[in-house]
C-alpha cells in the first residue's frame, strides 16, 4: 500500500514482466549433434544490467547420472562485447562428441578469473549502418555478405561482426563472426 501523501503511481502488474533474477542470462540455447559426431551447445548471452559487458566466457560441464564431471569446455561470447540490452552468441564445439557416460550439461557465466572491462569501446548502430543478403549457394551452405558505414565522425577501428543463425523454434543453431577489411573506418 502506499500513503496517501505519496506521490508515486503504482506501476501496472505487467511491469514485472521485464524484471530478471539476473544481469546476464542465457537465451535460445539448443545442442546438436554433425554427421560427423561433432556436438555443438550453442545460444546466446543476453546483456539485462547497464552497463556493457566485454570478453565473457561461457563454461560448458557434462555431467553424470550422478552429477560427477564428466568433461566440459570454455570459450567467449562472439563479439568483443555486449552493450545494455544487447546479445551475443556463443557456440562450444566438442570435435569428439558428447562423452558416454554424460546424461546432462551445465553452462556458466564469468568464472572466477573473469575481469570485465566496461569501459571496453563496442560501435553499434550509434556508429555504424549496415546492409546484409543471405543466400545459399550451391553446395548449400547458407552465405552472408554486406556493407557496413561508419556515420561518426571520428574514424572506428577493429571491426568485428558476428551472425546467429536460428531454427524454427528460435534455438540457435549456428554463430559465427569475422574481423572486418579494412580494419578502420572514418566516414566510409
Amino acid at each position: 500500500s502506499l500513503s496517501s501523501a505519496s506521490t508515486l503511481s503504482p506501476a501496472d502488474f505487467s511491469t514485472l514482466a521485464f524484471v530478471k533474477p539476473a544481469s546476464l542470462g542465457f537465451l535460445h540455447v539448443a545442442t546438436w549433434t554433425t554427421p560427423e559426431g561433432v556436438f555443438f551447445i550453442t545460444g546466446e548471452v543476453a546483456n539485462y544490467g547497464a552497463s556493457l559487458v566485454s570478453n565473457l566466457p561461457v563454461e560448458a560441464a557434462f555431467l553424470t547420472a550422478d552429477g560427477l564431471p564428466a568433461g566440459g569446455a570454455i570459450d567467449t561470447i562472439m563479439g568483443y562485447g555486449i552493450e545494455p540490452g544487447g546479445f551475443a552468441p556463443f557456440s562450444l564445439r566438442f570435435g569428439g562428441g558428447q562423452p558416454s557416460i554424460a546424461q546432462d550439461f551445465t553452462l556458466r557465466l564469468g568464472g572466477e578469473t573473469w575481469q570485465n572491462d566496461p569501459d571496453a569501446v563496442i560501435y553499434g548502430a550509434n556508429a555504424l549502418e549496415w546492409t546484409d543478403v543471405s543466400g545459399f549457394n550451391a553446395d548449400g551452405n547458407l552465405t552472408i555478405s554486406g556493407e557496413i558505414t561508419s556515420v561518426k565522425d571520428s574514424a572506428v577501428y577493429n571491426l568485428r561482426v558476428f551472425v546467429t543463425v536460428f531454427d524454427g523454434q528460435q534455438r540457435v543453431i549456428g554463430a559465427a563472426w569475422s574481423d572486418v577489411t579494412p580494419q578502420l573506418l572514418a566516414g566510409e
